[in-house]
């Protein structure tokens, strides 16, 4: 009997562009600096002190790769199509980027290099028929195509949880296993909603369960037969996750905060910008070993990036001087694209890296736009990812200050939420986040919240901000300026913020409004590039 479950790599749950490029180059250096590509314990030594310059972690640093850490990132590469085996020579297997491994090295828009193959990803491959792994060849599928075409099937609502990829994980075997998937997502989701009584984590397995056929046959594994099914059922929910967390750092994915799964985990849908790129996959036939020569040319046609075929007869590993001038401005930008995505002043962050480099700004900007993934489809998935991670409020109201600035060029759109103001006179609290102010003397604030739940306009909420609409007159450049509106912007906001906002107007006779990002986005695509009719919107909405 074999498997018939898929499994991912677990070391790096993420799949973030800086950190597999770096990951890349550091073992594009390892094997240059090996004899036949190839990690002794030279390159591999060379390999730990990298990683751990850069703190590229698996769970914590990396500390030896005999320990398996080195086998377990081959096989996390491997699985991606970013690098190969070769049979050198003398009977030793060197290892190699692919085309696409080498494009990610090399920074060639790597956040969509990346997307590309975690789309690509697929079951039979080297990797899953590999001894550890050993997944019956018969599965032929691809998990992510998969898991997106989950998502756009109106059955499940246009959402899934961990609870729904946990079917897909276990039976999703095929393109024809769709219907079958889809049917056992919607009997777990109405098992969960009969089970009451009882803890969550119990409910979970119950229900779970309850829809496994023969757990001894669809739980299998050589390695975990025998453990307990409620273990199993963990396991397999962890290798949903894994699958999540890598369509969601690649922003395929977007996580949905307006309610939570029956389960009550996290409910994800899918980004539509990237809806073509997801067609244009899934199309593409499933590679089978027996139309390849080898299992190096298998390998190599998975990892062929943004080429048709990989044609090299010269595929020996670079070597990329990681602490030179011109690499770390090129680190820098994907750091900075893969917080903030398109949503950052390009000029501004090319005048922050002149003053550390003896570079002309003109030299630093032709590098850093040479890195920097296309924009498109690229803004809005990047303003809904901050504004529901609770962790980045400074990057989702940097992000709102350029999205703003880009749809409405003729308005002034200020970064104000580190300004500091001068009197404290009136009130001890400095600005809210963003000033829209256009040529007609109308300005508008806007605070940005970051919430991973719906936003509260608690009391003391309500007292920041009034003070932030009551005393402007650091921020108007112009006397004739008439602030039109305070905005607060989340990413879902509780029904009973909008009543107190109303009081909140009352107080300061300025307008308060409460808008969620998805809402505030329609209203730009409604009015855009007109910023007065933003503002008329704005007050209507």
């Amino acid at each position: 009997m074999k498997r018939t479950l898929w499994m991912f790599p677990r070391n790096k749950r993420t799949a973030g562009a800086t950190e597999i490029a770096l990951i890349l180059r550091a073992l594009s250096n390892a094997l240059n600096a090996s004899k036949n590509s190839n990690l002794d314990q030279s390159a591999q030594d060379e390999l730990i002190n990298t990683f751990n310059d850069f703190n590229l972690k698996v769970g914590g640093k990396l500390q030896h790769l005999n320990s398996g850490g080195e086998r377990t990132y081959e096989a996390y590469l491997k699985q991606m199509g970013l690098i190969f085996e070769h049979l050198n020579t003398n009977g030793t297997k060197g290892i190699f980027l692919t085309l696409a491994g080498q494009e990610l090295a090399n920074l060639h828009n790597p956040t969509s290099v990346l997307r590309k193959q975690i789309l690509r990803m697929q079951f039979p491959s080297p990797y899953s028929i590999g001894q550890n792994v050993g997944i019956d060849e018969s599965i032929e599928v691809k998990p992510a195509i998969f898991v997106a075409k989950l998502l756009q099937d109106t059955r499940l609502g246009g959402f899934v949880s961990k609870e729904d990829v946990f079917f897909a994980c276990v039976y999703g075997r095929d393109e024809e296993s769709h219907n079958f998937v889809v049917s056992k997502c919607q009997q777990a989701r109405a098992e969960r909603a009969k089970i009451s009584g009882i803890s969550s984590e119990k409910a979970r397995f119950k229900a779970l369960l309850s829809l496994i056929d023969d757990p001894s046959v669809d739980f299998y594994t050589k390695k975990t037969y025998g453990h307990s099914a409620e273990k199993r059922i963990k396991e397999i929910l962890d290798t949903a996750n894994t699958l999540i967390n890598r369509l969601h750092s690649a922003r395929i994915i977007l996580r949905d905060i307006s309610g939570d799964s029956d389960y009550n985990s996290h409910r994800f849908y899918l980004n539509k910008n990237f809806e073509s790129e997801i067609i244009e996959v899934e199309q593409e036939p499933i590679e089978l070993k027996t139309n390849h020569s080898n299992v190096e040319s298998w390998q190599r046609r998975l990892g062929r990036g943004s080429k048709s075929k990989d044609t090299r007869r010269d595929f020996s590993c670079k070597s990329y001087k990681l602490t030179a001038p011109e690499e770390i401005i090129k680190q820098e930008t994907i750091k900075k694209a893969e917080l903030y995505g398109a949503l950052f002043d390009v000029h501004e962050f090319c005048e922050e890296l002149s003053k550390t480099t003896n570079m002309t700004l003109s030299k630093i900007d032709a590098i850093v736009r040479n890195v920097l993934p296309t924009a498109s489809g690229e803004l809005r998935s990047q303003l809904v990812a901050t504004a529901t991670d609770s962790k980045q409020h400074l990057a989702f109201e940097t992000n709102l200050a350029t999205y703003l600035k880009n749809a409405f060029s003729e308005a002034d759109v200020l970064h104000i939420g580190n300004k500091k103001r001068t009197s404290k006179k009136d009130t001890n609290h400095d600005f809210a986040d963003v000033l829209f102010h256009t040529p007609l003397h109308e300005i508008v604030q806007f605070d940005a919240k970051s919430r991973s739940k719906k936003y509260e306009f608690t009391a003391s909420e309500q007292s920041k901000s009034e003070d932030y609409a009551k005393f402007v007159d650091e921020l108007f450049p112009h006397e004739c300026d008439v602030q039109k509106c305070f905005v607060i912007v989340s990413s879902s906001i509780s029904q009973g913020s909008y009543r107190k906002a109303s009081i909140s107007s009352s107080r300061t006779s300025v307008q308060f409004k409460l808008v969620d990002v998805e809402k505030l986005m329609s209203l730009v695509d409604m009015s855009a590039p007109n910023e007065n009719l933003f503002v008329k919107e704005l007050q209507n909405s």
